[in-house]
């Protein structure tokens, strides 16, 4: 004789955790857009070794004579690296300056939540 196992009951899964945490991202996805596309963000750092070098290097132009666009100012260092950052300079200074926060925003966020993972067993 065969026997039949009762139907297990099916969990049903709430939907509200994924919607609350959906409705947070737009909502700093907004926040942030409000933001940046309203802030006059300063940062000479940034203007000064990063941007201006790379904006003078997609115009064909020498990434070491910044004083071209900015009077009185030098860059500090020239990175090695501006190969890297070179599709900055064909932004604007303040979206190259807003894309740089928030890729600065996303690292540090990226840190925040790699570094809280589960603790190392001792050894």
């Amino acid at each position: 004789m065969t026997t039949i196992a009762p139907a297990q009951p099916t969990r049903q899964t709430s939907t509200q955790p994924v919607m609350l945490a959906a409705f947070a991202i737009l909502l700093v996805g907004v926040a942030a857009y409000l933001f940046l596309s309203r802030a006059n963000l300063g940062a000479w750092d940034f203007r000064n070794n990063l941007w201006a070098p790379a904006h003078l290097l997609v115009g064909g132009r020498s990434p070491y004579l910044i004083e071209s666009l900015f009077p009185g100012s030098n860059a500090v260092w020239m990175p090695t690296v501006i190969g890297a950052f070179f599709p900055l300079g064909w932004l604007t200074e303040s979206q190259a300056t807003a894309l740089w926060v928030v890729i600065s925003a996303g690292a540090y966020l990226s840190l925040i939540i790699l570094s809280s993972g589960k603790a190392r067993p001792a050894r």
